[in-house]
């Protein structure tokens, strides 16, 4: 396969994201990653850690005198699972996941389709783009590279569509839908051509956490396989079905539900 073509990453920062990119740059000619942050507060740093001080003591008072509330017993559960997931991946991953690959140009913006991101995009001239835990691209920044964008999907598209794919799996048991996608991006959510596909083995009984982290390793190596299948003209796309399911929001998570989840994992609440 050729695989010397001119790819660039859109994405968000974190353990995750830096794992990516790294496989990228190990098996890709990778020029340029385009990073998503969130807005900078427009107080002053001494303002805001006045602000979120406060805030933390005044919670910390509340809790003391009302005791636990359910909120708060999910939320210990949650993030002692999303710590087990972190740990997993770390033990797991094959890839620098503290920092961005070296020698890679990096590109961050608040907004991922605003005017600077596009000129940015068109300056690194990409074959193809690779896109992992982004916001939603917009058609300017679609058609930009050569032979498209690439999205990961945490599910077994066309089923699932949508954010926070593991959580809704985990609240209607199927775990059979549990897996990896790699397809093409297009005006939609999640509805691009299907490049590569992979199934979650012995998903049955895990957590959102852990079937997340076990899907981005999965990426790891999917999305470097997907682009230089497009970049050597051997993808097979596959045009996506009608889905059964809706389009998840992570709005949609109500505590009902997460509560609902955790009770369906085995713990007490």
């Amino acid at each position: 396969m050729q695989n010397n073509g001119r790819v660039v990453l859109i994405t968000s920062s974190g353990m995750t994201h830096h794992a990516i990119a790294n496989a990228i740059a190990g098996e890709l000619n990778l020029v340029g990653i385009l990073i998503h942050t969130s807005a900078s507060s427009p107080l002053p740093d001494f303002l805001t850690f006045l602000i979120r001080y406060t805030f933390t003591m005044m919670r910390g008072l509340y809790k003391q005198l009302t005791g636990d509330t359910l909120a708060t017993k999910v939320q210990k559960i949650e993030t002692r699972l999303e710590k087990e997931a972190t740990e997993y991946f770390q033990g797991n991953v094959n890839y620098n996941y503290t920092d961005w690959p070296s020698g890679t140009y990096l590109y961050t913006t608040q907004n991922i389709n605003g005017a600077d991101s596009i000129a940015q995009l068109k300056e690194w001239r990409p074959d193809i783009g690779l896109v992992f835990g982004s916001p939603i691209i917009g058609e300017a920044l679609i058609s930009i590279p050569r032979f498209g964008l690439l999205n990961f999907h945490s599910s077994l598209l066309p089923e699932y569509r949508g954010t926070r794919s593991e959580f809704w799996q985990v609240l209607n048991q199927r775990y059979d839908l549990c897996g990896s996608t790699v397809h093409f991006v297009d005006k939609g959510v999640d509805t691009g051509d299907i490049v590569l596909q992979r199934q979650q083995e012995n998903a049955a009984g895990l957590d959102p956490y852990m079937l997340r982290v076990r899907n981005v390793l999965i990426a790891v190596e999917l999305l470097p396989l997907a682009a230089k299948l497009v970049l050597s003209g051997n993808a097979n796309a596959q045009v996506q079905s009608t889905s059964a399911t809706p389009t998840f929001k992570s709005s949609d998570i109500t505590l009902e539900k997460r509560v609902q989840v955790l009770r369906l994992l085995g713990h007490r609440i």
